[in-house]
């Protein structure tokens, strides 16, 4: 355990010092002003309407929900690019030997950058949730319930970090599989294919496989399309949490085998 927590030390301070984790920082800010400035005008609206709509759900679904599901797709991006970084640019530099020829599992590097990753993008969600959702707050709204709030947007980053996790271990995966450029047009394809699944152009043609998908299994966790939508004040936290643990249980076992295969691929190659 000891080799893998300084595997994910070091790749940690290298993602966070690595540039686009800083040009990601600096759009996630210009976009958080953007959206606060652009709720103002819809917000004076509602406020013109009091009976027309509960100022609660406003807040949940134009408020957060409206940069949510887009803030997801962006960070599985941002997943995409630095798990080619971390494994297939590193083979195809030369820089992954280095760390093979340590004495080292070979599984403990796959787990120790994933992990060191995975919590660098976990803090980067909270950070990012934090500069959209607390000026919404100062300026316009503030939840009637702050326990039940901060419940609702701490499932809502978890959501959104298990599908990112599930994309970063993907590219993971793509990386000991294939070489640079086949992994990044594979990685292109998942996230494009992602985005057209989401979008219901695809969606019928899946029939029971759609259960399996990350993307739809995030959707199904938010309660869209069901009673139990995450973004309201309606349901009790409890209920939703209730109907949407199964689809936390599965997004949790497709990230845990997608990390396990990658394992046991890079523990059998030569390096």
């Amino acid at each position: 355990m000891k080799a893998v927590f300084a595997v994910a030390r070091n790749e940690f301070a290298l993602v966070s010092r690595s540039k686009i984790a800083l040009v990601f920082v600096g759009l996630m800010i210009i976009w958080a002003i953007v959206n606060t400035m652009g709720f103002s005008g819809t917000w004076e609206k509602i406020q013109q309407h009091p009976d027309a709509v509960s100022h609660m759900e406003t807040f949940y679904t134009l408020g957060v929900g409206n940069f949510f599901y887009d803030l997801s797709m962006i960070f599985a991006f941002l997943s995409m690019c630095i798990g080619i970084i971390t494994i297939a640019d590193e083979r195809s530099n030369g820089s992954l030997r280095v760390l093979t020829s340590k004495p080292l599992y070979r599984r403990d590097i796959i787990i120790g950058k994933f992990l060191g990753i995975s919590v660098f993008l976990l803090l980067l969600m909270i950070f990012v949730s934090i500069i959209f959702v607390v000026p919404l707050m100062i300026f316009y709204e503030t939840p009637g319930s702050l326990i039940d709030f901060l419940l609702r947007m701490s499932s809502i980053t978890f959501i959104t970090f298990l599908n990112c996790s599930f994309s970063l271990g993907l590219v993971m995966l793509f990386g000991i599989l294939l070489g640079k450029a086949e992994a990044m047009v594979l990685s292109l394809v998942y996230i494009a294919l992602e985005w057209l699944i989401a979008e219901g152009n695809i969606l019928r043609y899946l029939g029971n496989l759609k259960i399996v998908d990350p993307g739809i299994l995030q959707m199904y966790a938010y309660g869209l399309g069901d009673n139990f939508i995450l973004y309201i004040d309606v349901p009790s936290f409890t209920a939703w949490l209730s109907y949407a643990l199964p689809y936390f249980a599965l997004m949790i076992a497709e990230v845990v085998v997608v990390v396990l295969i990658s394992c046991s691929l890079f523990s059998r190659e030569d390096a």
